[in-house]
């Protein structure tokens, strides 16, 4: 029997054809309780009444308990270093193709503990990193930024990128495309391209979206851009893998 501290629950609530689940003892009032929960079935379902004000209500056990009896579990659990639940940690999840999303965010600050329901390969969007293939992981918590995670089946592959010509000349456009090999989702690719002299050019910051099929991008070489060895990049923003090719402006 589970022993709640005290709790505001509503005097003139009893159960008829519902059951009760739960009982409380009315302070001043010798043997007389009320229903904590009064459950119903409903076709496949079933309605529940918390007779109680959720206002500092220390009930987080007994609601994931009532989930659980409907089969509702939580597929990610997030405690404290200490294995403690954190109140008011919010958990969004969203899939993206066969790739799982995962967003912590809420009333915290500071280290947690994630435990994932399998072995699954685990990408940090904000660090842009792999953590591997692993069933728990620790990060921190912020609470005005949400930290991001990909969860996948299996071990992300590094972006292909196919040159049209190895060769560029001055005043042309040149052609390449970019894919992800076997892609289960939707992946978001920062490409890039570096000059002869290293430097960026400004005409070519985009961000794709690549799911399966390939993405053809446009390389315009202006007459007065410098000679040399170039190369072209994309970076996964989900996982952090990436790929380059070279390519010379003649």
């Amino acid at each position: 029997v589970e022993i709640y501290p005290q709790m505001k629950v509503d005097p003139p609530v009893h159960a008829t054809t519902g059951k009760p689940l739960g009982l409380a003892d009315l302070i001043h009032f010798w043997d007389m309780k009320r229903p904590v929960c009064v459950v119903n079935e409903v076709g496949k379902g079933r309605a529940i009444l918390l007779n109680f004000s959720v206002y500092n209500a220390p009930f987080s056990g007994l609601l994931t308990d009532l989930l659980a009896s409907a089969g509702s579990t939580p597929k990610i659990e997030v405690t404290n270093p200490e294995g403690e639940t954190i109140p008011g940690l919010e958990i969004t999840r969203w899939k993206n193709g066969e790739i799982e999303l995962v967003s912590l965010m809420g009333h915290h600050e500071g280290p947690v503990h994630v435990s994932l329901p399998d072995n699954q390969f685990v990408y940090d969007l904000k660090k842009g990193e792999s953590l591997g293939r692993i069933k728990t992981f620790k990060t921190d918590v912020h609470t005005v930024r949400p930290s991001l995670f990909a969860l996948l089946d299996r071990e992300s592959p590094r972006p292909e990128i196919k040159l049209e010509s190895e060769s560029i000349g001055k005043g042309s456009v040149g052609r390449a495309t970019i894919r992800v090999p076997g892609a289960k989702g939707k992946h978001a690719m920062k490409v890039t391209v570096k000059t002869s002299m290293g430097e960026e050019a400004d005409w070519m910051k985009d961000i794709l979206l690549l799911d399966e099929g390939p993405k053809e991008v446009r390389l315009p070489i202006a007459f007065n851009d410098p000679e040399g060895t170039w190369t072209l990049s994309a970076r996964d923003l989900f996982t952090g893998e990436s790929g380059t090719v070279s390519f010379r402006v003649e």
